[in-house]
């Protein structure tokens, strides 16, 4: 939640755009919603920054270049680079 926090990405979700902060709001409720399913860090992307639960539409990330991917990907990308770092 605070890499997403303090990103400087666009998280665009159901036609809206969100900053770092508003994303991580959202999030939060739906881990609330969704927690007692929740058992490791990918179950946490999947369930609660991954895709709209009502339109079924994939939230999208805009960074620095301006090209959009999937938060799923963007997160899922950023959380290897960290393991990968807490190794060495």
């Amino acid at each position: 939640m605070k890499f997403v926090k303090n990103s400087s990405c666009v998280i665009e979700r159901n036609g809206g755009s969100h900053k770092g902060n508003e994303a991580v709001s959202h999030i939060k409720n739906k881990y609330e919603y969704f927690k007692d399913n929740i058992d490791t860090t990918e179950e946490f992307i999947e369930y609660t920054a991954t895709r709209s639960t009502m339109s079924g539409k994939y939230y999208l990330v805009r960074c620095g270049n301006g090209e959009e991917s999937k938060t799923k990907e963007w997160l899922l990308n950023e959380l290897k680079s960290y393991r990968q770092k807490k190794r060495i």
